[in-house]
């Protein structure tokens, strides 16, 4: 502090440089923290709801046409609208 005091030539000038680094540091912590947040959150929805075939878009007809065509058994199509409408479900209870 003492070599900054004699660089700036006062106590004033040497305190307002500090405390000016001094924001800006825990500016650009905060700035991190919150990307490690929003990293955090996407990476936690990406493991919480994984994206497979079923969940990229079908719909209850799309699933009963593919059980109607033989390409589901009655076993994976009841599964199927379970975790569609369980998707639904809390798209509309979260908003």
């Amino acid at each position: 502090m003492a070599a900054l005091i004699a660089q700036t030539g006062s106590v004033a000038d040497a305190t307002r440089e500090v405390l000016f680094f001094l924001g800006v540091i825990v500016a650009l912590g905060l700035v991190v923290g919150l990307a490690g947040f929003v990293i955090y959150r996407r990476l936690k929805r990406s493991v919480d709801e994984p994206q497979t075939g079923l969940d990229a878009g079908f719909t209850l007809a799309d699933l009963r046409r593919l059980h109607d065509e033989g390409r589901l058994s009655s076993e994976e199509f009841e599964r199927a609208r379970e975790r569609l409408l369980a998707r639904q479900a809390r798209r509309t209870s979260n908003g």
